[in-house]
Formats: structure tokens, C-alpha cells, sequence
């Protein structure tokens, strides 16, 4: 009896959604690291997964997302840590209205909304490069409007959520695409900026993008530029007003590819790749933190390629006086 009530909720839960979409990775990374400065040797094994999970209704109108997220890092003093770590949206939907020109949908949940480490396609990330950041990522409810006609879309979210728990706050996202151009913005904190008779204005943030070989009309080739920027209106001058900023480009043609950014504070990064050796990836990043002093920099070179299921990525990095091997294998299931 009881494995009969098992299989019958099995076929009910089945039953219950049309769509069930898991996916997800896994990473194993041992490295030895050699500090210049103090002589010092260290070996380590870091490992970190991640897993998504998508679910929708038959009539896809309803639905969840969730990715629960864990790393393990083991160093040579047997000090072990494992944290697990929701970092990323968690939340239910629910389509309220759906067409071929508009679509809305209402979202409750772990929300995020904005920028999150926004940098060129071709950095590696084994030195971090300049990036831009202006992220809220806070429960909330919210209702998300996608507009189509033709070449032009638009999407509008409004997100409201408490701060406190005597307080609600309302962020506004806007996401507007035209062929090659793409423009961005996020207002945080409206109700914040104009409450207690105040009548300010919120943190804005801002994007912009463009497809410049499309339209220059390059085939074969890749040249994208971008900027990303936050401006805090409430800031007593001009000075501190734009708050951050990253400007670059990426680029690329036949087997050569890289980009070129640059953030606020002086912070400058180039990153280059080939598939000149394919299946063979090269690559190789270079980050100033701070181009009034050339000597600050980190510098990684890497080699990747896939063997069956296992993607390879072995890396030599140089920054503040160590030098780091490691050999990353990745799963993606």
C-alpha cells in the first residue's frame, strides 16, 4: 500500500508540471601558490557547484526558479569550510497576460535586478578586471512587462519590497533594444528618495550598449562597444555625483578575440584569447588597479580545451607578488 501512495504521488507531482528543467556545474580546481614576499609554498583543492532548477505548468502560466549554490575549498592546515549559499534569484511566477507584442508576468520571491560584476565577454576572471556593480537583490514582489514590435523591445519590471519592517521602497528597471543599440536603466529607492516631503530623486544607474559591426555593416567580425554608470543625485557636488563608471569594447576577428575596459578609479584591464591552436584555447589577461602606479598589476595566461565531459583550463597568475598554478576541471550538466 505504501508503494502504491508513493508511485501516486509521483505521477501526481509529474503530472503537475509540464516543464522541468535542471541544470548546473561543477568545478575542481588544485592549485600551488608561491608568495615571492614571504617564501611561502601552499597547495590547496577548491570545488564549487552550482544547481538550477526551472519548473512551469503544462500551459506554462505559472511556474518556480531556484539555484542552490555550495563551495568546499581544502588548504594544507586540514582547515576545511562549506558554506552553501542561495546566490542567485530564487522566486514563483505567474504569467497575468500573454501575447505575441506583451507579455506580463507577476514574480515574488528572492529578486535581483540591475548590474551584477558587468565587465568584457573575453576576461578571464582569474585576476579580477574592471567591472561595473549597481545590484539590488532583495524579496520582493514584482510585475514584468515585455513589449515587442518588430526590431524594438522593451522591458519594464517594477519591483516593490521593505527594507525595514516598518518600510516599502519601489525600484524601477528598464531594458530598451533598437537593432544594434541597447540602453539600460534602474531607479533604487523611489519611494526612499521622495519620502518625508524631501522630494528627491533615487540612485539611478544606467547602460549602453551598441553593435558596432552591425551597424558599420563588418561581417566576420566582433565589435561591441559599452558603458555602464551610477549616479547618486543626493551628492553635495559634481565631483561625487557619478558614483561609478566602466567604458569599454569588446572585439574580435577570424580566431582573435579580446576586450578592453576601464573603471573608475583608474582601473584598466585587456584581455585577448585565440583559437588559432583549436581545440586549443589560449588566452591571457592583464589588469592595472590603478594606472598611476603601472607597478600595481595581475597578469594570468591560461590554456583550455575539452576532453569528453571535462572542460580543462590550466592557469599561471601573477598578482601582488604570487604566483599561482592551477588546473580547473568543469562539469556542465
Amino acid at each position: 500500500m505504501k508503494k502504491l501512495l508513493v508511485v501516486l504521488l509521483a505521477l501526481a507531482t509529474v503530472a503537475a508540471f509540464g516543464a522541468v528543467n535542471f541544470s548546473g556545474r561543477l568545478d575542481v580546481t588544485p592549485s600551488l601558490s608561491y608568495d615571492a614576499s614571504t617564501f611561502d609554498l601552499t597547495t590547496s583543492i577548491g570545488a564549487s557547484a552550482y544547481l538550477n532548477v526551472d519548473a512551469s505548468n503544462e500551459s506554462t502560466t505559472t511556474g518556480f526558479y531556484v539555484t542552490f549554490a555550495s563551495y568546499l575549498q581544502s588548504i594544507t592546515n586540514s582547515t576545511t569550510t562549506f558554506p552553501i549559499t542561495l546566490d542567485y534569484d530564487t522566486y514563483v511566477w505567474q504569467k497575468l497576460y500573454s501575447s505575441e507584442s506583451l507579455n506580463v508576468t507577476l514574480k515574488a520571491g528572492l529578486l535581483s535586478r540591475g548590474w551584477s560584476y558587468v565587465t568584457g565577454s573575453y576576461f578571464s576572471w582569474i585576476v579580477t578586471p574592471p567591472y561595473f556593480l549597481f545590484e539590488n537583490l532583495t524579496p520582493a514582489v514584482a510585475v514584468d512587462m515585455d513589449i515587442a514590435n518588430g526590431d524594438v523591445s522593451d522591458n519594464l519590471a517594477l519591483y516593490v519590497y521593505s527594507p525595514t519592517s516598518t518600510t516599502a521602497d519601489l525600484d524601477i528597471y528598464n531594458n530598451f533594444s533598437f537593432g544594434f543599440l541597447n540602453v539600460g536603466l534602474m531607479a533604487q529607492g523611489v519611494f526612499s528618495a521622495v519620502s518625508g516631503g524631501t522630494f528627491g530623486f533615487p540612485e539611478i544607474g544606467g547602460s549602453v550598449s551598441a553593435d558596432l559591426a552591425e551597424a558599420l555593416n563588418i561581417e566576420n567580425a566582433t565589435l561591441n562597444a559599452f558603458a555602464y554608470l551610477s549616479v547618486d543625485p543626493a551628492a553635495t557636488d559634481l565631483s561625487t555625483m557619478l558614483s561609478d563608471y566602466l567604458v569599454g569594447v569588446d572585439f574580435g576577428y577570424d580566431k582573435l578575440s579580446g576586450s578592453l575596459a576601464f573603471a573608475k578609479g583608474n582601473m584598466l584591464g585587456i584581455g585577448v584569447q585565440t583559437k588559432i591552436l583549436s581545440p586549443v584555447t589560449l588566452g591571457a589577461d592583464v589588469v592595472w588597479s590603478d594606472l598611476t602606479d603601472v607597478t600595481n598589476f595581475g597578469l594570468d595566461a591560461y590554456a583550455s580545451w575539452k576532453t569528453e565531459i571535462l572542460n580543462h583550463r590550466i592557469s599561471v597568475k601573477y598578482a601582488s607578488d604570487t604566483v599561482t598554478l592551477a588546473w580547473r576541471m568543469r562539469v556542465y550538466f
